[in-house]
């Protein structure tokens, strides 16, 4: 008596199944650090340590700080509060997307007016600031928009099984072999 034979294999996108993947897509940390350091008037470089002879991270200077550091601290906080792991995974309609950036650039508009002198900005320096944030912001988050980031997540946690069936009882060439 023959035997019916299946075949099975079963493929996954492993490089993507893994921590590593989901923290670069959730995780905010390169972000915020970007905008601190465009208000802080600094940019992250490599150099080398004659001392330890490593490589180390350093920030050099590329002009003046937009704040004190209490108005930078103020400026990512609230920035961190709506762009985090957690809203970068939400579901936003066209619409909803324009209002939550009109409601976010009305109110980080009004924070830094309203501490501007506190924060050590200058007047000439709070338009070009908000702007620069939110052209940045905007970009960012559209992957909110209807809920694109978590399908995307589905295709890289996608499985594909395939099965083949072997008739024993088929005859010829093919005997043995799916087709």
């Amino acid at each position: 008596m023959e035997e019916e034979h299946i075949d099975q294999i079963t493929s996954t996108n492993e490089g993507m199944m893994n921590p590593s993947f989901l923290q670069l897509r959730l995780d905010m940390s390169s972000f915020i650090s970007k905008v601190e350091q465009f208000l802080s008037g600094r940019r992250r470089a490599l150099r080398f340590n004659q001392n330890n002879q490593q490589w180390e991270e350093d920030y050099l200077a590329e002009g003046e700080p937009y704040a004190n550091k209490k108005g930078i601290t103020g400026i990512v906080n609230f920035i961190n509060l709506r762009a985090n792991s957690h809203t970068v995974q939400g579901n936003f309609k066209q619409d909803d997307f324009k209002d939550m950036l009109h409601d976010t650039r009305k109110e980080l508009t009004e924070m830094v007016v309203s501490k501007c002198y506190d924060w050590e900005i200058k007047d000439s320096d709070i338009e070009p600031l908000i702007n620069s944030i939110m052209g940045f912001y905007k970009p960012f988050l559209s992957r909110l928009l209807e809920n694109k980031e978590r399908e995307s997540y589905m295709k890289q946690f996608q499985t594909r099984e395939v099965n083949n069936f072997r008739d024993p009882s088929s005859r010829g060439l093919a005997k043995g072999f799916s087709i």
